[in-house]
């Protein structure tokens, strides 16, 4: 067969020849055959785990040049007899045939060479030539040419290895494979790498999985998406797909349309299933779940992406308890059979104890640092009628804190000039001592929204103590239910997140489809003329280490009271309804009660795998700006495809 020319790489190269910033980081130059210029290439199986290390510029060794075709190359290849895994000492003496990326090693002399082989299970295992056995066209000149990450068959006899303490201590194969045949399957001819950083590991995805540490991730991602499934399958629940393509409705987030061409129309991908899943429950499927992917084109950070996936559970004729039940059932499964951990029991918080005594609607209760309200040692002169509540976030040992994280807790501090009198009262309230920090802040009487000054400075305050080693960082999982939140919030101008986009100046806390606590229609409609704030929904939201690992409520069945919901308390026009119409209709037609709770899948397996970023669990994730800078999406598009989806584009382009 005809293959490309490969490069011919030299086994081996001065210690000259580089200069690195990562020692552990083993390079081999060679020449692009193109365009002459230095391309640096390294094995990514030894990316470090400091993603802003990075390698200097190398010179080129010596003789690297376009090489010709290895007489290895073949795409007849022997099939695999076993994985390195499943290699046992009963397999001593017996030939063996394996799979995987050839890694280059340590040639002792012309008669014997070890080299090492790691397959897409990440394991490895070392290969030992030696030229008494091996046949005449197996020789060391042709195995210093393969170059690391050369996807190989390799064919040799098993047999112990001789380990060093070292080598036990690493938990490495006690085996190896004495070469008689190399059968080479593709050759690289790029693996390039300037820096392994945030960039290089989105860019390069191929490569970035490759490292066996990194796999782990998906590894374990599949392992809990299966455990998830044995747990609801047990309990009868149903797996149903939902469409992707759906319609444009006002559920609270802002949506990404998908246009069509057909003049005018489009389709919207879904924020959640939501809506679908309560037509389930009008269908008669009685327990639902679902591992769905959603689509929300807000502002990202760490545990956000444009596209994420969410286990996604509706059950009908059920109240709070029972959805509570379920997940709770889950989460004891996953952290006992992931990380043999016992969650003990959940406790649970209103959403007033939550945001008065943490100052969040997700607590991080590893940590017992609470919010004190100190209004009353403070000077009339100093209250502020819209915010008129003053609280407190006493440090311990706050003072030895280095000046620039010291200045930077400073910075929440609303009463700079308070008098001494007034400190003097709160610092005795508090129990302060002079090696402690206070940090005072104000806030309005009505909590609302996710968190307060006071929780913000706590939440600051656990990072910086942590971060200088002032307080152990906790290693225990912390989990809480938060019920009881407000049905509504006021809306606001924050085109992120646009709320159902009423007239009457309120938004769905949840989404509008969450069934307040009182469900008597009458009551509600007093309730909502006189003090629509303080109605309470049947709202849970599940936390853990100050991480909202989901959400979910109780929904409206009856369809006159969504209708009312929709219209008379939340303000959308008569004409939007009918965006809502299917759903109202489902509920015409003798829809049960029925709840569920949707869990965020890709920060629940972040948290079991110890990282803050659902991004390292994620194939394919995008990058802070929402791009796939893999495959390099979103593109742009050329006026013919425009003008077949009926679209012409402004002035300017982007945010």
């Amino acid at each position: 067969m005809k293959r490309a020319a490969a490069h011919n790489v030299p086994s081996t190269v001065s210690r000259n020849t580089f200069r690195l910033r990562c020692p552990a980081i083993r390079p081999t130059a060679v020449q692009d055959a193109r365009r002459r210029t230095a391309v640096r290439y390294y094995s990514p199986t030894s990316f470090p785990k400091d993603r802003s290390k990075q390698i200097d510029a190398v010179p080129l060794a010596n003789g690297d040049a376009p090489g010709v075709e290895h007489p290895w190359l073949t795409d007849d290849f022997s099939a695999a007899t076993h994985t390195i895994k499943s290699l046992l000492p009963d397999h001593y003496g017996k030939r063996v045939t394996l799979h995987g990326w050839f890694v280059s090693g340590r040639v002792v002399s012309s008669k014997v060479a070890f080299f090492t082989l790691q397959d897409t299970d990440g394991s490895r295992i070392q290969l030992l030539y030696r030229s008494k056995t091996a046949p005449e066209e197996l020789t060391i000149k042709g195995l210093k040419t393969i170059r690391d990450e050369t996807p190989v068959a390799v064919t040799g006899v098993l047999q112990p290895k001789q380990m060093s303490k070292q080598e036990i201590g690493r938990g490495e194969q006690s085996h190896e494979v004495v070469l008689e045949k190399v059968e080479i399957l593709n050759t690289p001819t790029h693996i390039p790498v300037k820096e392994f950083n945030d960039d290089f590991a989105l860019s390069h995805r191929y490569l970035y999985w490759r490292v066996p540490e990194n796999l782990k991730a998906l590894r374990l991602r599949s392992r809990v998406a299966s455990l998830c499934r044995g747990v609801l399958e047990k309990n009868n629940f149903l797996e149903v797909e939902t469409p992707l393509l759906f319609k444009s409705t006002p559920e609270g987030a802002r949506e990404f349309l998908v246009p069509t061409r057909s003049n005018g129309l489009a389709y919207s991908l879904p924020q959640s299933p939501q809506q679908y899943k309560q037509i389930l429950m009008a269908s008669g499927v009685g327990r639902y779940y679902q591992i769905a992917r959603c689509f929300r084109d807000e502002d990202l950070r760490a545990d956000r992406q444009p596209e994420f996936t969410q286990l996604d559970l509706e059950m009908s004729y059920v109240k709070q308890e029972d959805v509570i039940r379920v997940i709770e059932y889950i989460l004891r499964t996953l952290w006992k059979e992931v990380l043999d951990v016992d969650i003990g029991k959940v406790p649970r918080l209103t959403y007033g104890e939550a945001m008065g005594k943490f100052g969040s609607d997700k607590p991080d209760l590893r940590y017992e640092l609470e919010v004190k309200n100190v209004t009353e040692f403070m000077p009339s002169e100093l209250l502020d009628s819209e915010a008129p509540v003053v609280e407190a976030v006493l440090i311990k040992d706050g003072v030895k804190l280095p000046e620039v994280a010291r200045g930077g807790l400073l910075q929440h501090e609303q009463f700079p000039a308070l008098d001494s009198t007034s400190r003097r009262s709160i610092t005795e309230f508090l129990g302060a001592c002079e090696e402690d920090l206070v940090i005072l802040t104000r806030r309005a009487s009505r909590l609302t929204g996710g968190s307060t000054a006071a929780g913000r400075a706590r939440t600051a305050a656990i990072e910086a103590m942590t971060t200088a080693g002032l307080w152990e960082p906790s290693k225990k999982f912390s989990f809480c239910w938060v019920v009881d939140f407000p049905l509504f919030t006021p809306s606001t101008d924050n085109a992120a997140e646009p709320g159902q986009g009423g007239t009457l100046g309120l938004s769905s806390t949840h989404h509008p489809f969450t069934a307040p606590v009182v469900m008597d229609r009458t009551k509600l409609a007093e309730m909502v003329k006189q003090d629509p704030l303080s109605i309470k929904g049947q709202h849970y939201d599940i936390v853990c280490n100050g991480v909202e690992l989901g959400g979910g409520s109780i929904r409206i069945h009856d369809a006159v009271l969504q209708r009312t919901m929709l219209t008379d308390y939340l303000g959308i026009p008569s004409e939007r309804l009918v965006q809502f119409s299917h759903l109202i209709a489902a509920l015409s037609a003798g829809c049960p009660p029925h709840g569920g709770i949707a869990l965020g899948f890709d920060r629940l397996v972040a948290m079991l795998h110890g990282t803050t970023s659902i991004r390292d669990v994620i194939a394919f994730p995008k990058n802070s700006a929402g791009r796939d800078m893999l495959v390099g999406s979103p593109s742009p598009l050329d006026n013919d495809r425009l003008k077949d989806y009926h679209l012409t584009l402004g002035a300017k382009i982007g945010r």
